[in-house]
């Protein structure tokens, strides 16, 4: 027996301690409490799905079937597989009257399907039972099953069980979420030579349910989409732990460096005057662009509305929640999340307000983006954003290279607007505030310098040294009158426009 089938032997022995005829949700979450929190984390987690309405769906480790049901309904075809007989024999008494659904009672592991045979592969608490070289080996198998563009959806116990029911072993691997996004990076498979696919992730985040019942944020779900890759070879993240530990200690010092957060809220001049979004405790704001989380944490304190703060990295996001934590603020006061906003898919009206500091600059398509936002806005509601800009007249081969170097996609402030308004919101109101923009950089650049005992010994030169020099280089831009800085607030109509 090799250590593959004496691995299943063992996760078979695990499971059929619990796999009863009567195979119940407690049993299956392992989880005294599990009911409770099978009702509040299930209309949660299918928030977070992409759309499957007539998609060919895969459930992986579909169990007693708490949402093969729910893809049925909508789905165009379901196959579910489950390990265990007893599971996937009760999935199938319940979910009968659905005549989409294939059963099958086997071993992801050595699961066959057809090349772009799937739409939508979904898989809850799963990989934790496979050891990493079948954590790999399905990805690949799935990029294989996936359609163009199709999703990958995952949700994991990173850290530690999920559950309190009573067990006499335990072969679970508790990986931490780097090994996992490491494990995602490395996943791709080749078409010929020039042609290769992998997964990009689409969102990140903690599930709130386990968060509010057991403040247990180490319930960790991925939605990746299969992408294709330029060039031939998809490197891996051997370095992601090294990285996890450089980059914490890197956060430590760059507080210290800029005097509060990473960047120094270098423009929290009272320029950008968050007023002008009338916020009430029962309002619910999008923030693009949280970095660690700390205006998210400010705003959420400040005017009591709950605010959904989305991270550019997914590093970010694990330490804006750390922030939420340390600030005794639950999810239902600041949620943190990564997110690609041009393909997440927030319900129509679930925001009251959008703001943004100076991160909408690397999303090249705005028009997707704005028209995003104002359909996730509801009537009356309102977006407030400062960005980097640039000026109207035809650009230098300096500031082409300076926007390339940092994936910017920039336009002139008046042409910013005018997309507010193509989207469709009114009021739309424009400031060029590039002056204010450099006296703050200039006088930040004064205070690293004056700082510099303080942080010394805590931040890289050389990481000091390029911030300085990215920051020079953009007041010189600024100064050539190409670069320019942008307050934008504008409103969707409270009722539709005839």
């Amino acid at each position: 027996m090799d250590q593959h089938d004496c691995d299943r032997v063992s996760m078979a022995d695990y499971w059929k301690e619990f796999s009863t005829p009567s195979a119940s949700v407690v049993e299956m979450m392992l989880d005294r409490g599990g009911e409770k929190l099978a009702a509040l984390e299930q209309p949660e987690i299918l928030s977070y799905l992409p759309d499957f309405t007539g998609k060919r769906v895969i459930d992986l480790g579909a169990g007693i079937g708490r949402y093969t049901s729910t893809f049925a309904k909508s789905a165009y075809s379901v196959f579910a597989i489950d390990f265990m007989n007893e599971f996937i024999e009760k999935n199938e008494t319940i979910n009968n009257l659905y005549k989409n659904i294939d059963f099958q009672c086997g071993d992801v592991t050595k699961l066959q399907r057809d090349n772009r045979s799937a739409d939508f592969v979904f898989s809850n608490w799963l990989l934790m039972y496979l050891s990493d070289t079948e954590v790999l080996e399905l990805l690949q198998k799935v990029l294989e099953w996936l359609d163009e563009d199709g999703y990958l959806f995952i949700r994991e116990s990173c850290m530690g069980p999920s559950g309190d029911y009573p067990v006499r072993f335990n072969p679970t691997i508790y990986r931490n979420a780097m090994r996992y996004e490491a494990l995602f990076a490395s996943s791709a498979i080749s078409c010929d030579e020039n042609k290769s696919y992998g997964f990009e992730c689409v969102m990140s985040t903690s599930v709130d349910a386990y968060a509010k019942v057991k403040d247990n944020r180490n319930q960790i779900v991925w939605l990746l989409q299969k992408v294709e890759r330029n060039n031939g070879t998809n490197k891996a993240f051997l370095e992601s732990h090294e990285l996890q530990e450089t980059y914490q200690h890197r956060v430590i010092g760059y507080q210290k460096m800029f005097g509060c957060t990473m960047f120094g809220d270098v423009l929290e001049t009272g320029e950008v005057d968050v007023g002008t979004l009338d916020l009430k405790p029962h309002h619910t704001v999008l923030e693009v662009g949280c970095s660690f989380g700390d205006r998210s944490v400010d705003l959420a304190k400040k005017y009591g509305c709950k605010v959904v703060g989305v991270a550019m990295s997914i590093i970010q996001r694990r330490h804006a929640e750390k922030n939420a934590k340390e600030n005794a603020m639950g999810p239902d006061q600041v949620k943190f999340e990564f997110a690609d906003l041009l393909k997440r898919n927030y319900p129509n009206e679930s925001f009251h307000a959008i703001y943004s500091r100076d991160s909408i600059c690397t999303i090249a398509d705005k028009m997707t983006l704005f028209g995003n936002f104002y359909k996730w806005l509801k009537p009356g509601g309102k977006v407030l954003i400062s960005d980097y800009c640039s000026s109207t007249e035809g650009h230098s081969d300096i500031f082409r290279k300076y926007m390339k170097q940092r994936g910017y996609t920039l336009y002139s402030p008046v042409q910013y607007g005018k997309r507010f308004e193509e989207a469709g919101f009114v009021d739309v109101r424009v400031e060029d505030k590039t002056k204010v923009f450099t006296e703050a950089l200039t006088t930040e650049l004064n205070q690293i310098h004056k700082r510099r005992a303080d942080y010394i010994g805590d931040v890289h030169k050389k990481d000091c040294d390029d911030i300085v020099s990215d920051w020079k280089d953009t007041l010189h831009l600024t100064g050539e009158g190409e670069q320019r800085w942008g307050i934008f607030c504008a409103t969707k109509p409270s009722r539709p426009l005839t």
